[in-house]
């Protein structure tokens, strides 16, 4: 399942231009496509760039912090300690596969596609559900 959750984060990442997490355990978050994100007009900015550089120092606090997923949540950057030094927004998503739950995101300017990129959070997330035992 390890696998194909990073395979899923690892996908989300080239398809939206954003960078993407996973939780894979209680303790340990994965994440891919951190370039996409200092790509982004936003972080040429000095202080941006730090304070993005700040939040992946502090990632798994940050995670660990969050209330338990159990649907779809946005997290605006203005809304968030963490997210607002960074200026970039959040979108989460559970999946439960035979006991196995953690739950995917996608991190971006917070002028990112939210519609486009729920959808495509909403499908990887199906698909680690309905995998079976694979």
């Amino acid at each position: 399942m390890e696998k194909a959750v990073k395979m899923a984060a690892h996908l989300l990442s080239e398809m939206t231009y954003c960078g993407a997490l996973a939780t894979l355990s209680t303790s340990h978050v994965y994440y891919h496509g951190i370039t996409n994100i200092f790509r982004q007009p936003e972080f040429e900015d000095r202080f941006m760039l730090l304070g993005f550089a700040d939040l992946l120092d502090h990632l798994n606090e940050f995670i660990m912090e969050l209330p338990k997923i159990e649907q779809e949540v946005i997290y605006i950057g203005r809304e968030n300690p963490y997210l607002r030094k960074a200026g970039c927004s959040m979108i989460v998503s559970p999946y439960n596969n035979q006991g196995i739950e953690g739950f995917l995101g996608l991190l971006g300017p917070t002028r990112m596609s939210y519609e486009k990129n729920l959808l495509l959070l909403d499908f990887m997330t199906t698909s680690l559900n309905e995998m079976g035992g694979k």
